[in-house]
């Protein structure tokens, strides 16, 4: 989404080609696959930050919610929502005690970007993320949005899966991942939002006759900033395939040789034991069998990334994300966003 200057509105102005390249992108993704839209739904940065001698720091502190004290009346720590007059989900926490005994850093800050107000993400950027060091991203879902039932797609790769049925027996969830490491979620956004949102996000889901979620939930910043620095390949090289189960190749297949067909997604670990021929021909029946990948888009709208509830902005997420890292103001940071 593009918010045009009231003066540049007046003036006419032709839109970058930048701008068309973004729209055709939107476009054909739209068409091809049912895109809606691909937004940050939850960012956790830590970092560290000495309390003495850091003025700007400590009146930042005072603002906090709740003040932690040892048994000695000593200060533990600070912890709470940044802006105390937003309903806008800003946690913060600075255990610096605590943060030593486990080895880790000693500030802590989770919010969704899609659901931050530009005023309060500018503050972010521009005050407190400077005032840290040693910048580290430890948690990102990054969440893409299908107008289309995605029911019927299976999520492919050796990770542990679950599927979650609902009263009426229909797929309503897929899970695949590691835990440690990532979570993939397929799941159908729209019964989601209308039984358990907000007014506003029940209006927002009614828009819609089909809305899917497919989301990457990523944990670890070593994990994260490798993947990172990949422009998050994995999210490509994990199959989230619709089989064509009409295609005679499968229909022709023995019940015995459908159950090895089908454990690829389900079964992963059985299907490794294959041999390797084996394992070579069910492969080949399954590219014959794949009506659609979504995997094979899932690097594309990277570019198109949604922020910002109030003033909606797309930003390139790979850049975001490495200006978090080399903690760049918002200046730099949204310098083509219009931020």
């Amino acid at each position: 989404m593009k918010n045009n200057t009231e003066s540049e509105q007046k003036a006419g102005t032709s839109k970058s080609p930048l701008e068309v390249q973004k729209i055709n992108l939107r476009t054909q993704l739209s068409k091809k696959y049912g895109f809606v839209t691909i937004k940050i739904d939850r960012l956790t940065i830590m970092g560290n930050v000495e309390l003495e001698e850091n003025q700007a720091f400590q009146n930042l502190c005072q603002f906090w919610d709740v003040m932690e004290l040892q048994s000695n009346g000593e200060y533990a720590g600070f912890y709470g929502q940044l802006f105390r007059e937003s309903t806008e989900n800003f946690y913060v926490s600075y255990m610096p005690i605590k943060a030593k005994k486990m080895k880790t850093k000693n500030f802590y800050l989770e919010f969704n970007p899609a659901k931050s107000s530009q005023a309060n993400l500018k503050y972010v950027f521009d005050y407190l993320l400077p005032l840290l060091e040693e910048i580290s991203i430890s948690r990102i879902d990054i969440a893409l949005d299908f107008e289309r039932d995605l029911s019927s797609f299976i999520l492919g790769g050796r990770s542990k899966k679950k599927i979650f049925f609902g009263t009426d027996g229909k797929i309503e969830t897929r899970y695949s991942g590691s835990g440690d490491e990532f979570i993939i979620r397929l799941y159908d956004k729209k019964k989601e939002q209308t039984e358990k949102g907000d007014k506003v996000a029940q209006e927002e889901a009614q828009k819609f006759d089909q809305l899917w979620r497919l989301e990457f939930e990523l944990h670890g910043s070593g994990f994260i900033e490798n993947q990172l620095k990949k422009e998050f390949r994995f999210l490509s090289d994990t199959p989230i395939v619709q089989l064509d189960f009409e295609d005679r190749n499968y229909i022709e297949l023995s019940p015995q040789e459908k159950i090895i067909f089908l454990s690829k997604d389900e079964h992963p670990e059985l299907f490794a034991e294959l041999s390797k021929a084996t394992k070579a021909k069910y492969n080949a029946l399954r590219k014959k069998a794949s009506i659609i990948d979504l995997a094979d888009m899932t690097r594309l709208p990277f570019e198109l990334t949604e922020i910002c509830w109030d003033y909606p902005k797309e930003i390139d997420l790979i850049e975001f994300l490495n200006d978090i890292l080399k903690n760049k103001g918002s200046e730099e940071r949204y310098a083509n966003s219009g931020l």
